[in-house]
């Protein structure tokens, strides 16, 4: 495969300050399991409570803070459940 080029880098006020470039960070991604999915139906072999958002909000948060990640990405995320939960616990 052909390498990417490399690019100068500028900022707004002229130089560019490359000591962020050898710094290291934590990404991750975690697939929410929207509540709006969890149903007896798709998942059959799970027991009710294990499903419910009231139970699960805490585990998934719990994890994503032990990560101690720099950025977060999060997929199959209701806004409500963002909004009122994620977004104030993750600020």
């Amino acid at each position: 495969p052909k390498e990417a080029r490399t690019r100068r880098m500028i900022s707004p006020g002229g130089q560019f300050n490359a000591e962020w470039l050898n710094k290291q960070f934590k990404v991750m991604n975690w697939n929410i399991l929207a509540d709006l999915y969890t149903n007896e139906a798709q998942y059959p072999y799970c027991e009710k409570w294990a499903l419910s958002w009231s139970w699960r909000k805490h585990l998934i948060l719990k994890e994503l803070k032990s990560m101690t990640a720099d950025i977060i990405t999060l997929q199959e995320v209701q806004k409500d459940a963002f909004e009122e939960w994620f977004r104030p616990e993750l600020a």
